[in-house]
């Protein structure tokens, strides 16, 4: 259980129509008074994790235990990470990229029960346990899932691997080495929960997973930008300093997913297709609005990515951010396309966050 917070040993007592009147609480009355709040809740059942919440409300005294438990997994899983981390060493093999491509988050916060909530000085404290059996029987059928997952993959993965079909092989969700690892992953959260866990994949997997990685390290990603302005300027360009901000955070982010990209026009407009080596085709569509209030010139910017395999045209990846993702002020618009490219950096790296964590090409 985690230790109680405790409160500034000052309690503010209200009577009905007056304002509130400061009280100083003696701290050796203010820790009984804790202390009794604690006691006051039942004791957890044996095979449980458990943790004590507090908070002003209830719901958010809940919310708090919740978290203690979740914390006391996870501070288990990320340890073990690190320490494998600490034994690679910088290899970079696909061995060693899947042992730490792990998230330590506990995700079933349904299986949590709250067995007890009292009152405390200044809101209020609960009790939520978790038992190691259920949730560890919850990871276990999703193991088996993820096996069954692995053998549904190969034929796709090896029929990709032949046709270098960047819809497959970019592709997290049928990436070998992403099921592989999501296995080591729940394991070790079985594990964190004092339960035996068999997190193996089957052999052919890591086989293929091999294979599949050293086709995508070849993988190319050829961007093209299309832009354009709102009316009434439709016949101008979106600005150079914009343009040039756009693609260089598109290039950030799947540079980001281990990925080449190379801007058409740049060095790989019209050419060939490699025999050898998959290609995507990245269209990126830039639309500004310009705006002028009080003096100030203002820039607004919406894009959208649109990522397909060069030779069968199916998508690998989309992102959408229209009309408006981002937009920029200044007194000139020099100085307006500045605050826009800076605020497209994070707001780029925020809503496409999901958009992007689809693809890999490591």
């Amino acid at each position: 259980m985690r230790p109680c917070h405790l409160l500034p040993s000052i309690v503010l007592l209200t009577a009905c129509g007056a304002a509130p009147v400061a009280r100083r609480v003696d701290p050796t009355e203010l820790s009984t008074q804790l202390a009794e709040a604690e006691l006051a809740l039942p004791p957890a059942p044996p095979g449980t994790m458990v943790g004590d919440g507090f908070g002003p409300t209830l719901a958010e005294a809940v919310q708090d235990a919740r978290r203690a438990v979740s914390e006391q997994i996870t501070a288990r899983v990320e340890s073990e990470v690190e320490g494998t981390q600490s034994e690679i060493n910088g290899e970079a093999s696909a061995e060693a990229r899947l042992r730490v491509r792990t998230t330590s988050s506990f995700e079933h916060a349904e299986l949590m029960r709250t067995i007890g909530a009292a009152e405390r000085p200044g809101g209020f404290v609960a009790r939520v346990v978790l038992d190691r059996d259920d949730a560890a029987k919850v990871y276990r059928a999703e193991l088996e899932a993820d096996r069954e997952r692995l053998a549904t993959l190969e034929p796709t993965v090896r029929e990709a691997i032949a046709t270098l079909d960047t819809a497959v092989l970019l592709s997290t969700a049928h990436a070998p080495g992403e099921v592989l690892a999501s296995m080591r992953r729940k394991g070790r959260v079985i594990e964190a929960l004092g339960r035996d866990a068999d997190a193996t994949g089957p052999a052919e997997a890591m086989v293929l997973e091999r294979e599949a990685s050293a086709v995508r390290a070849r993988a190319e990603i050829r961007l093209r930008v299309d832009s354009e302005v709102s009316e009434p300027l439709r016949d101008s360009e979106v600005s150079e300093p914009l343009r040039r901000a756009a693609a260089g955070e598109i290039g950030r982010q799947l540079q980001a997913r281990g990925c080449r990209f190379i801007e058409e026009g740049r060095g790989a407009g019209g050419a060939e297709l490699p025999p050898d080596a998959p290609v995507a085709l990245a269209t990126l569509r830039l639309r500004q609005r310009d705006h002028e209030e009080r003096g100030l010139k203002w820039r607004y910017l919406g894009l959208e990515l649109s990522v397909v395999d060069a030779r069968s045209g199916r998508q690998v990846m989309r992102f959408v951010g229209m009309p408006d993702l981002v937009h920029g002020g200044g007194p000139d618009w020099p100085r307006a396309d500045e605050a826009t490219a800076r605020a497209l950096r994070g707001k780029l790296a925020e809503k496409g966050a999901h958009a992007f964590a689809a693809i890999t090409c490591r």
